[in-house]
């Protein structure tokens, strides 16, 4: 009896091993090993032609505006200073979500008003705008790059924290952190 049983345990052994050998290629298309592409994800963003990384805090160059009633080198109440950035975004098929904060741990002055616009809208820093596709289509060379401008404008009678800042270059840099996500409604 026991021979018997020994007999019909190692068959259906076998024969478990063989059906779960072939059942295994018939779910193949179900398997975690199948790769696919689900969504393309190409985005750039630079300031004057200068490549900026994401998720990073970035110095962005502001080109300050001449005033005829400011000396060189001296920043007073009215100076303007503007900073263009380029989000290029073709090749994407998928909404974005975009957020840009100012990152004022490190700035010697506070003394400006901030207007920043995107695709000349007005956005405020520090919330996040959603770039929806147009048509359900990927970004391409005619929707894909978008323009974020900011402008700076001195508020300040502080001549002494607005001399130390002085300009350079008739330019100054902002620390500025962009952060650029796949947008997924909630």
């Amino acid at each position: 009896m026991n021979k018997i049983k020994l007999k019909i345990i190692v068959t259906f052994l076998i024969i478990s091993t063989i059906l779960l050998f072939f059942s295994n290629s018939i779910f193949a298309k179900y398997s975690s090993k199948a790769l696919s592409n689900i969504a393309n994800w190409k985005v750039s963003i630079t300031n004057d032609t200068k490549d900026l990384t994401l998720e990073n805090i970035q110095e962005i160059e502001f080109e300050i505006e001449e005033n005829e009633n400011v000396t060189r080198g001296k920043i007073a109440p009215g100076t303007k200073a503007i900073a263009k950035v380029e989000l290029d975004l073709t090749g994407t098929n998928v909404p974005v979500d975009f957020t840009a904060t100012i990152d004022k741990t490190n700035l010697v002055s506070e003394s400006f008003s901030l207007i920043s616009k995107l695709d000349n809208e007005i956005y405020t820093c520090g919330t996040t705008k959603i770039i929806q596709l147009e048509n359900n289509s990927a970004f391409n060379s005619e929707n894909g790059k978008r323009f974020l401008i900011f402008e700076l404008e001195w508020n300040s009678n502080n001549d002494e924290i607005d001399t130390a800042i002085g300009i350079e270059h008739n330019t100054i840099k902002i620390p500025i952190k962009m952060t650029l996500s796949q947008h997924i409604d909630k």
